[in-house]
């Protein structure tokens, strides 16, 4: 009995053996039970970067996608960074993929149908999006939780990976806004300058941020081959445009721009390239371009400048006097790079005639009863303790007659 059992049990187990290897298997491959892989859309396949003004294609990368009825993809986009120009490079023609973009909700739609029987699609790169990147921040494409696909009729639902852009940073060539030190109340200058072109710019548009709740715009002042360049301000952008028809270099030190504030805060804050910084090439070609952005934070306390009392008995009127203006305090870890000044006089009876001693080629401009004085290096900061040049008048007479003012370093600016 014992025996007979046995027997049958293991006739069973053949009998279920047979069962599993071939039932629902036709052409004697075995069943599977494992379901079939799960589709998948992914944007990208790595790291993206691009520098302003260029164009990129982003590969939209799909993985079993079998029996296809339809497709719906939803993807966000931020058009403040990137211009969507279309699809391209489709796996395969005839599939009737059709595309758009609506920048007031930041979706492209890209949408596609079949009749039976319904496609399968090769693994691998779908279609192409293009963009014209314009920069200069991150941004992220994602796919919407609105997108549909089906397998037939029968909506399945594939994961979905996005991808994100980011600014190229290793460019040759750079733009940098230096960062500065300034005294809260006064006028600060920070520098705008160029390295690393090798090839004459024909064009330059740069659109840089700043708080208005720290910083009121006031000008620039281009140098160089840069002169002529114009500035506008509208909610926190500054606009800055510059040509040249027959192209120039524009490589510091000789060039560069720079742009002066009243500093109303008294806390950091960043100048920043944003979107729309383009620079062009001779041939209208966009040239890559890596954007270093600066900062503006309070003066040292101490750090200042000085005019001597200086008291000139028996003058004549008609004679000439210099009085030296001394920088004191200046940081040494942190060198100073650029000086602004503002000193008001009485010009009813001094009559200015110039800057002498001016080793360091400062500009120095008389305007009605002050006198402004800028001096800016980013590139060889040198400045240090004492006389930083000497202001030449000619006493008209009248009595005694004062030179005085708001005399701070405005512009301590890390080299």
């Amino acid at each position: 009995m014992i025996k007979k059992t046995f027997t049958i049990f293991t006739m069973i187990l053949m009998l279920l053996s047979v069962s599993f290897v071939y039932a629902g298997g036709g052409g004697g491959q075995p069943y599977s039970l494992s379901p079939p892989s799960q589709p998948s859309a992914t944007l990208g396949s790595g790291a993206i970067t691009a520098s302003p003004g260029e164009t990129i294609s982003i590969p939209l990368n799909v993985n079993n996608f079998t029996g296809i009825g339809s497709i719906t993809f939803k993807i966000h986009y931020n058009p403040g960074t990137m211009n969507f120009s279309g699809i391209t490079n489709v796996s395969s023609t005839g599939y009737g993929f059709l595309a758009n973009a609506n920048p007031v909700d930041s979706t492209i739609s890209i949408a596609y149908a079949s009749d039976s029987p319904y496609h399968t699609f090769p693994n691998g790169d779908l279609l192409n999006l293009n963009f014209y990147y314009l920069g200069l921040t991150s941004t992220t494409l994602n796919f919407l939780n609105t997108s549909e696909v089906t397998q037939g009729t029968t909506v399945v639902y594939p994961t979905y990976s996005g991808v994100t852009v980011n600014a190229k940073t290793n460019n040759t060539s750079t733009a940098r806004l230096f960062n500065t030190h300034g005294s809260s109340g006064h006028m600060v200058v920070t520098e705008l300058g160029y390295d690393g072109f090798v090839v004459n710019v024909s064009a330059i548009t740069q659109k840089i941020h700043y708080d208005q709740t720290q910083l009121s715009f006031i000008d620039i002042i281009p140098v160089g081959t840069l002169s002529g360049a114009l500035a506008s301000a509208s909610n926190g952008v500054i606009t800055i445009a510059w040509a040249s028809q027959a192209g120039a270099a524009i490589n510091g030190p000789g060039n560069y721009i720079n742009l002066r504030f009243q500093y109303i805060g008294s806390t950091p804050t960043p100048l920043e390239f944003t979107s729309g910084s383009l620079i062009e090439s001779s041939l209208a070609a966009n040239i890559p371009v890596s954007y270093i952005n600066g900062m503006i934070t309070p003066d040292d306390p101490d750090a200042g400048a000085t005019l001597n009392s200086i008291h000139f008995n028996g003058i004549l009127q008609g004679q000439d006097i210099e009085i030296p203006i001394a920088l004191v305090h200046l940081p040494t870890i942190d060198p100073v790079a650029a000086v602004t000044l503002e000193i008001p006089f009485d010009n009813t009876k001094l009559a200015f005639i110039g800057a002498t001693d001016n080793v360091h080629s400062a500009t120095v401009n008389n305007a009605g009863t002050k006198i402004n004085i800028s001096w800016a290096d980013q590139y060889n900061p040198l400045l240090a303790d004492g006389v930083f040049l000497k202001l030449k008048f000619k006493y008209l007479g009248g009595g005694n007659a004062n030179v005085s003012g708001s005399m701070t370093v405005a512009g301590n600016i890390s080299s």
